[in-house]
C-alpha cells in the first residue's frame, strides 16, 4: 500500500503485469514447467517494461522511484505466494481464500 501512495497509479498498474514474469520464472525453476518461445517472448518483454519503468523513475528521482520499488517487492511477494500455492489449486477455493485471509490477517496483527 505505501508503494501504490508513493508512485504514479500508472506506473504501478504497469509494474504490477510482472507478476507474470515473476510466477512463470519461479513455475520454470521449481516445477520444471515448460516454456515455448512465445512464453519466453512475452516475458522478455514485460521485462523490458519494468526496466523502462524503473529507469524512467530513477531519472525523475525522489519518493516515486522508492514507491515504485515497494510496488515491485510486493509483486515478487505474489509471484511466489501464486508458485507455492500451486498445491491448493485443486481445493475447495472458499477453503483456500479463508486460510490465506487467516494467514495474512495474523501476518499482519
Amino acid at each position: 500500500a505505501w508503494g501504490l501512495q508513493h508512485t504514479s497509479g500508472t506506473s504501478a498498474s504497469l509494474m504490477l503485469t510482472l507478476e507474470a514474469l515473476f510466477t512463470a520464472v519461479l513455475a520454470w525453476r521449481l516445477y520444471r514447467e515448460t516454456m515455448d518461445g512465445r512464453v519466453w517472448t512475452a516475458m522478455a518483454l514485460l521485462l523490458a517494461g519494468g526496466v523502462v519503468l524503473v529507469l524512467e523513475q530513477g531519472r525523475t528521482g525522489g519518493a516515486q522511484l522508492w514507491g515504485l520499488m515497494a510496488v515491485l517487492l510486493a509483486t515478487a511477494a505474489w509471484g511466489v505466494d501464486n508458485t507455492l500455492s500451486r498445491a491448493l489449486a485443486e481445493r475447495d477455493p472458499g477453503q483456500v481464500v479463508m486460510v490465506k485471509a487467516l494467514l495474512g490477517a495474523s501476518a499482519t496483527s
